[in-house]
């Protein structure tokens, strides 16, 4: 147990407080698993935003991160959330114990390959408003502590129950024209 000017921490507590901040502060998310630390936060004017990614390995002996980050929207409507957008990347470390990489934050717009939600329509204007983003990655295969752009979406990212058809309805194959 550590001890400074009259308080103690002990492991269990500081874990707490992390996953206290990472809710709190949000935007500059971190996770560490083993030796890897990864870190995401928006970047950028309110014109063209990113997603800063930064990688951090001590050891210079991680394999390949694969990272996939979903952008989420919620429909103007009746605010249903749903998957407008998503980037893949993979980041080789190469020996090197630092690694960055930045993603485009799109806007929320119809693409014609993509379905829209269900009970939803696409309008030539647009369809919701981005809500924010998912951070989902892998080294060696074992899946990395969610990244999210806020407290309610890091929720989502770690229950799979609500992840999976979301994102389930963004793979699906846009429907075909109807004929009249």
């Amino acid at each position: 147990m550590a001890r400074h000017s009259g308080l103690s921490a002990t492991p269990i507590s500081c874990r707490l407080l992390a996953v206290t901040l990472a809710a709190i502060f949000p935007l500059a998310a971190a996770a560490q698993s083993g030796g890897l630390h990864l870190e995401a936060k928006e970047i950028g004017s309110s014109g063209r935003k990113q997603i800063l990614l930064t990688f951090r390995d001590p050891s210079g002996k991680a394999g390949p991160v694969d990272a996939q980050v979903y952008f989420v929207a919620r429909a103007s409507d009746e605010g249903t959330r749903f998957i407008y957008a998503h980037s893949e990347l993979s980041v080789n470390f190469r020996g090197a114990t630092h690694a960055e990489a930045k993603v485009d934050i799109p806007e929320v717009k119809p693409k014609p390959e993509k379905r829209p939600p269900v009970g939803f329509a696409y309008t030539f204007s647009g369809f919701g408003n981005r809500e924010g983003w998912l951070l989902l990655a892998k080294v060696n295969g074992r899946a990395l502590p969610p990244r999210a752009s806020s407290g309610e979406l890091l929720e989502i990212a770690r229950t799979r129950e609500f992840l999976a058809p979301l994102i389930a309805t963004y793979e699906k194959p846009a429907a075909p024209p109807s004929r009249p």
